[in-house]
């Protein structure tokens, strides 16, 4: 959940447990103020491990255009692929106080968006818009059809069609399964109210419900990034995916023990293994022994 586990040290640790548990992606975390190393980043890609970087600085003082622009650069040339640009706007804590009440999110938002990915596309990017809170203080489905058709509208159709989109797949409390099948099943959930005997986007299968909102306003399903998904809700609901889900970023290999996210930890900060991670080691043993039957 930091930027501050970039030094070789870091990549010897978690290198040989990475490639352990065959893991595909990594999303690192980094504030734009600074570049993550140039061999931190190729070790992971020679590894077959592909990094995405998220870029989280508040929103209020974020980096300018040409800031972004150099480090996408310098990113492209180490070998990424993939950068998401900012962090739930649809919160109100996301904004100053005055900007919320002031001015429209969506738009404050698309200001600092769309020459932030064009400069991304520029470089040989794809930009990933930035994931919203599931309901959120805006609510998030509103938040992107409104975010969606305001590329269109403004006149950047050429980024619309080439973005993709990242949500936060945490699990409902109520039910791994929440919300499959998405508004096409679930008719009678509306923005801001959910019928006692309906379903929601707030769960594992908030892809199904961000491709249908991103399909009525661009006209196609875009690829999605899904985060902070519970493995165990992975496995069990997996095959309900779009085929549009690129990746699946488990939440979360290791977090400062005085974070929440802690909780959720596979590992501990010096690669002792907690029960997440032994969880996980058991079901790819398992995967491994159908795949060899």
């Amino acid at each position: 959940t930091d930027s501050f586990h970039y030094r070789q040290e870091d990549i010897h640790r978690w290198l040989p447990i990475l490639r352990s548990m065959n893991l595909p992606w990594l999303i690192l975390h980094t504030s734009a103020r600074s570049s993550i190393p140039e061999s931190f980043i190729r070790t992971l890609i020679d590894n077959n491990i592909q990094p995405i970087i998220h870029f989280q600085p508040p929103l209020a003082t974020a980096p300018s255009t040409q800031e972004f622009s150099l480090l996408f650069k310098l990113y492209a040339r180490y070998g990424i692929k993939h950068v998401i640009l900012f962090d739930r706007p649809n919160l109100r804590q996301s904004w100053p106080t005055a900007e919320w009440v002031r001015a429209n999110p969506v738009d404050r938002l698309l200001d600092l968006f769309i020459p932030r990915a064009e400069a991304a596309m520029e470089a040989g990017l794809t930009p990933i818009l930035s994931p919203l809170e599931p309901g959120g203080d805006y609510w998030d489905t509103v938040f992107l059809r409104a975010a969606l058709q305001g590329m269109i509208i403004r006149g950047h159709k050429p980024l619309a069609k080439n973005i993709s989109i990242a949500a936060y797949g945490r699990d409902h409390p109520d039910d791994p399964g929440w919300g499959q099948g998405g508004p096409e099943r679930w008719r009678d959930a509306q923005p801001y109210k959910t019928p006692a005997n309906s379903q929601d986007q707030r769960g594992f299968h908030i892809a199904s419900w961000y491709l249908a909102v991103a399909e009525e306003a661009l006209g196609f399903r875009p690829p999605v990034i899904l985060m902070q998904v519970n493995v165990s809700t992975f496995i069990s609901q997996h095959k309900f995916l779009p085929a549009e889900v690129l990746a699946c970023s488990f939440w979360i290999l290791s977090a400062d023990p005085q974070t929440p996210a802690y909780a959720h930890a596979w590992f501990s900060l010096n690669g002792r293994p907690q029960p997440g991670a032994r969880f996980v080691q058991n079901w790819l043993n398992a995967e491994t022994v159908n795949l060899a039957q």
